[in-house]
């Protein structure tokens, strides 16, 4: 999800406040120090809240879906987290992670 910046005609300078909500990133504005909440784009709190950063289509920033990118990258490898798959640090290509998956889930 990508979100414009810019505000009331004014281009937003965003930061990282390392802050989460329901496991979602928090950014800040420097001009007004509003928090804002990545996945909607809605300011939390601050002289901007209430307020949403309008969502940007994908064809604006250039979205390419999996199947697409894996025909053209087959390389590509994926890392999960260990907490996420609930064993140990893990990286492979995409095919190999749903067959884990598949083999996991055949077992159960």
């Amino acid at each position: 999800m990508v979100h414009d910046r810019r505000v009331d005609g004014k281009e937003l300078t965003l930061g990282v406040s390392g802050k989460l909500v329901d496991g979602n990133l928090v950014m800040y504005d420097t001009q007004s120090d509003s928090l804002w909440l990545q996945s909607s784009g809605e300011g939390l709190e601050g002289a901007r809240r209430g307020q949403k950063l309008e969502e940007l289509p994908a064809e604006a920033w250039g979205v390419v879906r999996w199947g697409e990118w894996r025909q053209q990258h087959p390389e590509t490898l994926v890392l999960t987290c260990a907490h996420c798959e609930g064993r140990g640090e893990m990286t492979g290509t995409i095919d190999e992670l749903h067959r884990e998956r598949e083999a996991a889930a055949a077992d159960r």
